[in-house]
Parts: C-alpha cells; structure tokens; sequence
C-alpha cells in the first residue's frame, strides 16, 4: 500500500516530520516506502546516539546528531541515504544541528545527484523555525477494521495463540482508534489474562483504552 511518505520521497522533499510515538509502525512505513530503492542506507538516530535501523544495536562510535550528520554528509552524493531521528527532541532545538539538516535540504534542492533525507520522529507539533520551507508533516492515519484484523491474526500466529474467528471482527471494531504499538499491549494483556483472543477480553480492551486516554489527558 503506498504512503504520502512514498509520495514525499519521490517529491525529493528533503525533511519529513512525523507525529507519531509509535516507533515500530514508523519503521514498518519507512521499509515499505523505500523498498524500491537500489543503493540505498536507513540510518537511525536517538537521544543516547546512533543505533542499527534493523537490530537496534546502539553503536559505540557515534555520540552526539552534529557528528552523525557530518559523517553522513557527502554519502548522499553516491548513496540514498535515510537518516531517522528519534526521541531527539532536544538535539532538534539545537542550533547547530539545525543550520547543519538546513544545509543538507539546502543541498538537495541544488543538485539533482544528492539524495539525502531527513526523517524525524517525535510527537513535539512545532517543526523549528529555520526548517518549516523543507519540511512536509506525515500523519499516520489509524488502521481500518480490517487492516486491524489482519493484524490480530498475524499476532496470534507470532504469538502462538488461539484466535476466536467469530470473534475477531468484534475485536478489530473495540481496537479501532489505536497504534500498532497500543493494539500489542492490549493484546498481550488479553492473552496473559484469557489464553485467547475472543470478545471475552473486551473488558480489558475497555479499561486499557481508558488508560490510555487518560494517559494522553494527562500528558
């Protein structure tokens, strides 16, 4: 299924902003989006320092975003590179690293062979001053009722759990609303509590979208 990210990507829009705290989906929409690319890196970026976008191994190497971004730099002449920053908010107020993306977007738009993009993940609304003219906002949209019963079923089997097939539509429609990293908690909460998954755990489907509302009230 094609995203506006794919769309973004093939817009060569150099910053992308996506409001979501549900780091695994984002992962899920930047392989899918970039699938089609030959001679491409995904690089991730966090608070603690540089990680391995598909193990999540922190490295030892890289520390701080000013550094990362400089050694990635002049890999966007030969390579597509696809650097996500995450749980940076922080690091994305400072100006350094700001004037060093605006020059990475500055680049991109002047020579058609550099092919670098910025993608940053974090649930702060306000994209920096000196950044709004590059960046495009991504939304990830909730699941559908079906969508969220393809992911049930696909839990059950990672799982090795018992789906009530007369149930599960019932339980798609209670799940509607929430992130993929939402629906596993509440999964997992049902299943440590039920063995199963049937309409039986719609009482913990309730109370855990309560605290999560709340949650959100709150913050």
């Amino acid at each position: 299924m094609e995203t506006n990210l794919s769309k973004y990507l093939r817009a060569r829009r150099p910053i992308i902003w996506v409001h979501s705290g549900d780091y695994k989906e984002v992962d899920t929409i930047v392989t899918e989006a970039t699938k089609e690319y030959e001679n491409k890196a995904i690089f991730e970026y966090r608070a603690f320092g540089a990680v391995n976008f598909e193990t999540k191994v922190k490295s030892d190497e890289i520390m701080d975003l000013y550094s990362f971004l400089n050694i990635l730099f002049s890999e966007g002449v030969k390579t597509n590179v696809f650097l996500i920053i995450k749980n940076a908010e922080e690091e994305m107020k400072d100006a350094k690293n700001i004037a060093l993306i605006k020059k990475i977007a500055e680049t991109r738009y002047s020579n058609s062979d550099y092919n670098f993009t910025v993608i940053v993940v974090t649930e702060a609304e306000t994209v920096p001053k000196d950044l709004e003219k590059f960046t495009s906002i991504l939304d990830i949209p909730n699941m559908t009722k079906d969508e969220i019963e393809k992911y049930i079923w696909n839990f059950a089997k990672e799982n090795n759990v018992n789906v009530d097939k007369n149930d599960v539509g019932e339980v798609a429609i209670s799940l509607k609303g929430l992130t993929k990293l939402e629906i596993d908690h509440v999964l997992n909460m049902i299943i440590e509590s039920k063995n199963n998954i049937s309409i039986s755990g719609r009482d913990i489907i309730i109370r855990e979208k309560g605290q999560i509302i709340k949650k959100s009230s709150i913050l």
